[in-house]
């Protein structure tokens, strides 16, 4: 499989699919989905702000996957621009389930959340501390920016 000696290229490369594929910041997106859907947040517009700013962020993630998925489909190793996606993707999906906590928690009136919310949000927040973990931990995304850009 692929050329001898180039095994280190053929890991990073694949690395650097699993590192900024759409994976890395969509685990979260359900909840926010559902969090958008509920009628208290449809009617406060702070709420509403809150949320596009969450959803803009999904979009600005989405194109820098897409940028770096034409990098690697033209034979180009983006590693350090990989590990920014992820680190930013995974930032994003684990402020997911805290910005709705927060938001939930701030409504006025505080009547039952809806089943399938309360279960996205509990299931979101267990799942959420693996998030870091996948494609590798912080500290290496760091150490590869770091390297990147020349700083180690």
């Amino acid at each position: 499989m692929g050329e001898a000696g180039a095994g280190w290229a053929q890991v990073t490369a694949e690395l650097a699919f699993e590192r900024s594929g759409p994976d890395r910041f969509m685990s979260a997106f359900p909840l926010l989905d559902r969090l958008a859907r509920h009628p208290a947040c449809a009617a406060d517009r702070g709420v509403r702000a809150q949320i596009g700013q969450a959803l803009a962020d999904v979009a600005v993630l989405r194109f820098m996957s897409l940028s770096l998925a034409e990098k690697l489909s033209r034979g180009e190793t983006p590693n350090l621009e990989a590990a920014v996606v992820k680190e930013l993707g995974v930032t994003f999906e684990q402020n997911v389930p805290e910005l709705t906590r927060a938001i939930l928690a701030a409504l006025p009136g505080h009547e039952p959340l809806p089943a399938d919310l309360a279960e996205l949000l509990q299931a979101t927040l267990e799942i959420s501390p693996t998030y870091s973990l996948r494609g590798g931990t912080r500290e290496i995304m760091q150490g590869i920016v770091a390297r990147g850009l020349g700083l180690r």
